[in-house]
Parts: structure tokens; sequence; C-alpha cells
């Protein structure tokens, strides 16, 4: 979304590229330092459930996109994978 915002402001694409790999990298580091204050206030136990949540939440996001091309591929793959997914293992 950064790359699209600064080619869309007028930057050229390799810099856009450049500032994008740049903001992931210092917005990651930064987040846990603003973060480690509530995170560690967690009991253990509710931590695990508030992780399992959010990675729930990012598989449900994440496997419409992902479903369609496994469908377009053909072979022994392709049944493995919807065979995972049926048994709710993806």
């Amino acid at each position: 979304m950064t790359y699209l915002l600064l080619v869309k402001s007028g930057f050229t694409e390799r810099r856009s590229s450049w500032l994008a790999f740049v903001a992931a990298a210092a917005s990651t580091p930064l987040g846990m330092l603003v973060s480690w204050p509530m995170v560690s206030s967690i009991s253990q136990p509710s931590l695990g459930l508030r992780l399992c949540l959010s990675a729930g939440v990012l598989v449900y996001v994440g496997a419409p996109h992902l479903l369609p091309a496994v469908r377009r591929q053909a072979g022994r793959s392709r049944r493995l994978v919807q065979r995972l997914c049926q048994e709710g293992l993806i």
C-alpha cells in the first residue's frame, strides 16, 4: 500500500520500492517498542488466545486470495490442499 501511495504521488517506481521497504523495515521494530508495555502485562494464556485469534483472522483474510490459484492448478498438490482446507487444517 505504501508503494502504491508513493507511486501515485509522483515518486519513481524504484524510489517508491526503496521507501516502502524502509517504511516496512522501520515500522516493525517501532511497533514492537510501542506495543511491548501492553503485551508484557497480559497473562500467558490470554496472550496465547489473542495470538491464535489474530493468526486465524490473518488466514481468514488471506485464504480467499490464495484458493482461486489452487483451484486453477491441476494434480496431486491441488487435491491435497483442497483436502486440508476441507478438514480445517489450512
